[in-house]
């Protein structure tokens, strides 16, 4: 038997590859190719929703959806403006976990002034190349640009990256990392903190209602965060500094009956201290803040963005590296201050135990009271967005805090005595 000669109109053309550095690269395999499976796979991805493109990669941390990015052309070119994107709002994220709002005002100043300059270049070129182009035009494509770099300044606020609370430690000469995120916005790292005052600020960048509908999820899913989640529920470390200053309180009558003064000190300076130490940047400015404890304050106003406090006589910068080691902080009804003697720190305890509960009441009802403006948002943003985003749990009973009196306050205050 012969062999069969080969039809030479059914060989595969074989498709020339893009040179280097040519965009043709990032795109998907054209349909000419059915035979490809990145192609197949790359025409699935054309067909998907965009919204739900942009948030299954807003919930992917930085690392991973770099990995998940390289799997394919396709991918790169879907996801390449994310990626980028989390790598820009890297310094805002920054910004908002040192509760620093000028740094804030900053990175989003120089994000405009940029932008404006590179959009300058652009005109001044268009204007000497086409000379008859009318200035109506000019107006037009300057509104329409400002409008662009609003719309961008708000997704900024939204975009989820990786970032660090950390502080400059003078023991080690070197940046010391308290906590560190994998996937956060700006928005969600505001709110967790406790920083309403920033999260506020970061709302008046966002602009269209698909923004703002965003926006509401984020802040919801912040105060129904489950135990599980990156760093747990919502205020979790003004709630485990409120537990230790209970167990602490709880427990001193005992240790002093039995004259056990050494485990007090150690309790006072690691139980109390080490709470403390882990305190959002902001927390431990409302700490540090001119404010007294005694009597409980309304915490309506902003606190000084500092950490300052008394320690000897003398006004000097809070060094973290001692909390938690040497002394733990104390405040009551006085400026802040620094206690090694746990006969000093115990005396006050009880009234800034009440105090951060009364804090964490104040910033959750206003939390709730800002998602509540989020609520205009129409049925279809709802409806994609509820349906890409991860199911919320129900407020649970750590969500809610004890009413704090100044009732409670007194009697915790004599019951130490």
């Amino acid at each position: 038997m012969s062999k069969p000669t080969p039809n030479p109109k059914a060989t595969a053309t074989p498709v020339k590859a893009p040179a280097p550095g040519n965009q043709a690269d990032l795109a998907p395999v054209p349909a000419a190719a059915p035979t490809s499976a990145e192609s197949a796979k790359g025409s699935q991805w054309k067909q998907f929703p965009n919204v739900l493109i942009h948030l299954s990669g807003s919930f992917l941390n930085t690392n991973d959806l770099g990995s998940f990015s390289q799997v394919s052309k396709t991918n790169h070119a879907l996801f390449k403006e994310q990626m980028a994107a989390k790598k820009r709002v890297h310094p805002l994220l920054q910004a908002v976990l040192a509760a620093n709002p000028n740094a804030v005002d900053a990175f989003f100043n120089s994000l405009s002034k940029m932008e404006k300059d590179s959009g300058g270049k652009e005109l001044k070129v268009s204007k000497e190349s086409k000379e008859s182009k009318e200035s109506k035009e000019s107006e037009e494509s300057k509104a329409s640009r400002e409008k662009t770099i609003a719309s961008q300044q708000g997704s900024y606020v939204l975009t989820r990256t990786s970032g660090k609370q950390e502080y400059f430690s003078q023991k080690e000469n070197k940046m010391v990392t308290l906590r560190a995120w994998t996937s956060i916005s700006p928005l969600e790292a505001a709110a967790w903190n406790g920083d309403n005052f920033l999260v506020k600020k970061l709302l008046q960048r966002l602009t269209d209602e698909k923004q703002k509908a965003e926006a509401r999820y984020q802040l919801q899913g912040i105060l129904a965060r489950s135990p599980h989640a990156e760093h747990g529920v919502y205020l979790r470390p003004f709630r485990e500094l409120i537990a230790a200053y209970q167990k602490y309180i709880k427990e001193y009558d005992d240790l002093d009956w039995a004259k056990e003064y050494d485990e007090l000190g150690r309790r006072w300076r690691q139980d109390i201290g080490c709470p403390q130490r882990l305190l959002p940047t902001y927390g431990l400015q409302e700490f540090c803040d001119e404010k007294p404890h005694h009597p409980l304050p309304l915490f309506n106003k902003e606190p000084k963005r500092s950490c300052q406090l008394w320690d000897g006589g003398s006004l000097v910068a809070l060094n973290l590296d001692s909390v938690g080691s040497i002394y733990s902080l104390y405040k009551g009804d006085r400026v802040c201050g620094v206690a090694r003697l746990w006969e000093l720190g115990a005396a006050y305890a009880p009234g800034d135990m009440v105090a951060f509960e009364r804090l964490c009441e104040v910033r959750t009802t206003e939390l709730r009271e800002i998602i509540k403006t989020l609520e205009s948002v129409p049925d279809l943003e709802k409806e994609n967005i509820q349906s890409a985003s991860p199911s919320l749990e129900k407020d649970n009973k750590m969500n809610v805090l004890p009413s704090a009196t100044e009732k409670d306050n007194s009697n915790s205050r004599s019951s130490m005595r």
